[in-house]
């Protein structure tokens, strides 16, 4: 996958959507409608912007580690919580999402020290 999607594994999206009673092609939507809305956060500078405001307000730091392409981070809970409300997505489709990124994340990075969340830089 290219773009916004370049972290995840077409693979990892179909396990995932295969055990969450989805369609792929939905998740991938979905999946790639997080990354834009993440993007789409100009107030502070779009990705970067929002992985350094997290860095600094939130009580631990939640980068784990990031590339060249890739920012991994640890997150607490409420932080997905907020994605579900401004996405107006259903628990469900909040539970596979969050799925595709402790998927991707371990298979990167281990076991996370918190909620898992990927964010392609570019």
């Amino acid at each position: 996958m290219a773009g916004p999607l370049s972290p995840f594994a077409e693979a990892d999206v179909r396990a995932v959507a295969d055990e969450k009673g989805f369609d792929a092609e939905e998740l991938t939507g979905l999946v790639e409608r997080h990354q834009r809305f993440v993007r789409e956060y100009e107030t502070v500078g779009g990705v970067d912007g929002l992985v350094y405001e997290w860095r600094q307000s939130l009580f631990e730091d939640p980068l784990d580690a990031q590339d060249a392409e890739t920012y991994y981070l640890a997150v607490p809970r409420r932080v997905w919580a907020d994605f579900g409300r401004r996405l107006d997505i259903s628990e469900g489709e909040l539970d596979a999402l969050r799925a595709v990124h402790d998927r991707t994340f371990r298979a990167e990075r281990g076991a996370p020290d918190g909620e898992p969340l990927v964010l392609a830089k570019a």
